[in-house]
């Protein structure tokens, strides 16, 4: 599996390189082997549990419960050692750890390896075939049983444009099982090279669409990975900085509680001496309530933002954390509205994919046309067999014994419905 991982991760890295020396190529990251129960795993019956309503029962809390110190719990800010992070770290983090990232990369890993089972289908590929056969016939009362065992090593290769061609060993060994001394072994073997060609339907192309489609389809697959990985990115920023923004909005409404009290105190002191009216120390009594309610809300608004997007990059929501601040200098761009549209329609990643899309129906279309064709095929085969006058040829090929054959086969399309 090890090779299998380095080839997938070479195949990511060729089609990343291809968009950019600055996309990012994604990897291949073991998960490590893990125990499973087999049992578990091949049972045809599932436990299901699915209680009635009867069945749950819970405890009713307590109506007198102090909500004030539960509110102050929430409200208290956190005393753990916090995290630091910044808009780096967290972009980094959701690389590893962000479940979007990686079923979107998990996406992009299986067209790979789907590619290098094409790839595989037009490799020599070995094969070795053993047929054990025992049969027995009667003559007059005479019952004769053999036992024959025919072995066959070879290698097939299957062509781009169609056709493949096999080379082959095939040993064939036989044995009477007799009683007495009559028992007689014979053993045979042959090397027989082969070859099957189409020359209309299955001919060119259309022979390997499934290695054209698949090469393909993983660029479509890197082009749309890059593409979500930049969207990606800005929204993680985007939500980064929306942080920054309720912080600063926490900030500015505890400057304004601070203000607030010293208004109350300063009130106080005047009613104290007569300068103002009662009236007026509740006024600033409200203000300074409310101010308080807001800020518990901005607070609480904080939180949940900032568990959502713990969540998004991949952090428990338990770990405490710090959202480092920061100054984003992003300069305008000096474009116009028909060049901004020109590069868009040049570089968006995901309309270049619609683009070749378009290319692959119409190359189906093609490929339908080439699949109404009549069959026509060529075919040979060559064989150097052993002497077949010795019982045990072994290994001693007679030349003079050579055999072939070649053939052309035509199947008349009379009956292409299905196809058409």
């Amino acid at each position: 599996m090890g090779g299998i991982d380095r080839r997938v991760d070479k195949v990511l890295a060729e089609r990343s390189n291809e968009l950019g020396a600055f996309v990012t190529p994604t990897t291949i990251r073991g998960s490590g082997d893990a125990e499973t129960d087999q049992r578990r795993q091949a049972a045809k019956t599932i436990a299901t549990e699915n209680p009635s309503p009867e069945d749950l029962e819970y405890t009713p809390a307590d109506e007198a419960r102090d909500a004030q110190a539960r509110l102050d719990g929430y409200l208290a800010e956190q005393t753990t050692e916090a995290m630091e992070l910044s808009l780096a770290e967290a972009l980094r983090i959701s690389q590893s750890q962000s479940r979007e990232f990686l079923s979107a990369q998990e996406d992009y890993v299986l067209a790979a390896i789907t590619l290098l089972i094409q790839r595989h289908r037009f490799d020599p590929r070995l094969f070795n075939t053993t047929t054990v056969e025992v049969g027995g016939a009667g003559d007059e009362g005479q019952f004769t049983s053999v036992l024959s065992i025919l072995n066959e090593l070879g290698v097939t290769k299957q062509f781009e444009r169609g056709g493949q061609v096999a080379a082959s060993w095939i040993l064939n060994a036989s044995e009477d099982l007799r009683t007495g001394a009559t028992d007689r072994y014979t053993q045979s073997s042959e090397i027989v090279l082969s070859g099957n060609f189409p020359l209309l339907r299955g001919a060119g192309t259309v022979a390997s669409e499934g290695l054209i489609q698949a090469e393909r389809n993983v660029v479509y697959a890197a082009r749309t990975f890059e593409r979500f990985r930049r969207q990606l990115f800005v929204s993680i920023a985007s939500d980064y900085i929306r942080l920054l923004q309720q912080l600063a909005s926490i900030q500015n409404q505890e400057r304004r509680i601070e203000s607030l009290e010293l208004l109350l105190a300063e009130t106080q002191a005047k009613a104290d001496a007569g300068q103002v009216r009662g009236f007026e120390i509740s006024i600033a009594e409200s203000d300074l309530l409310q101010a308080q309610a807001s800020l518990a809300g901005l607070r609480d608004s904080y939180r949940f933002s900032e568990d959502r997007f713990k969540i998004r990059i991949g952090l428990p929501v338990d770990q405490a954390v710090h959202v480092s601040p920061m100054q984003l200098m992003l300069p305008d761009p000096d474009i116009g509205l028909d060049e901004a549209m020109r590069r868009a329609l040049e570089f968006r990643l995901d309309l270049q994919n619609s683009r070749d899309r378009v290319l692959d129906a119409r190359r189906a279309v093609s490929n339908a046309r080439n699949d109404i064709l009549p069959d026509l095929d060529v075919n040979a085969r060559v064989g150097l067999p052993t002497d077949p006058d010795e019982d045990e040829g072994r290994l001693g090929f007679d030349p003079d014994e050579l055999s072939y054959s070649a053939g052309i086969m035509l199947d008349l399309p009379l009956d292409r419905l299905e196809e058409k």
